[in-house]
């Protein structure tokens, strides 16, 4: 992934990742940089956020991979709120 004079990462034909990130690239980045969001997007997250919380770890190892998981969607959800800076 490269970055173009807009800062805003393009994907190169040799960039692989999961499903969907080139939607996300080509989509959401561009509105992100506005200041705007698409609801699909919000919509995704919730359902990603909605999924780890549903989850019932029985192992310590389980419930350790849950925290982890759960605090990257908090992450996320954090990056993608715009910043009262700005």
């Amino acid at each position: 992934m490269g970055r173009q004079g807009d800062g805003v990462p393009r994907r190169s034909r040799g960039d692989t990742g999961p499903p969907g990130v080139g939607k996300v690239v080509v989509e959401e980045w561009p509105l992100m940089a506005c200041g705007e969001s698409s609801p699909r997007a919000w919509a995704l997250i919730d359902e990603i956020r909605l999924t780890v919380q549903n989850l019932n770890p029985d192992t310590e190892a389980g419930q350790v991979l849950y925290d982890q998981g759960l605090q990257r969607v908090v992450d996320a959800l954090e990056a993608r709120r715009p910043s009262s800076t700005a």
